[in-house]
């Protein structure tokens, strides 16, 4: 199964200065959806696809974790928003 976030802004290569806001902030609301199939419906794999006209990113809900580590590591873990509603 897949969930799907089309944004039409930006690009999702990470190497470019022009990596859009709006694919980073997809992905917890993405890896929440995830967690909600496998949760309340038991999915048991689904994948996450951010994607527009100029590429995807394709991952799974453990990248959340990932994610909220990196923010830790850059003394950001206050912006970790989305522990209250998905653990």
């Amino acid at each position: 199964m897949f969930v799907c976030d089309y944004k039409t802004d930006g690009t999702p290569e990470p190497q470019t200065t022009r990596m859009s806001e709006s694919f980073i902030d997809s992905v917890p609301q993405l890896a929440t959806y995830n967690k909600i199939l496998k949760l309340v419906y038991g999915v048991k794999k689904v994948y996450c696809v951010t994607f527009n006209k100029h590429g995807e990113w394709i991952y799974l809900d453990s990248l959340l974790t990932d994610v909220e580590n990196f923010m830790v590591t850059q003394g950001i873990s206050h912006e970790i928003n989305w522990k209250d509603y998905i653990y």
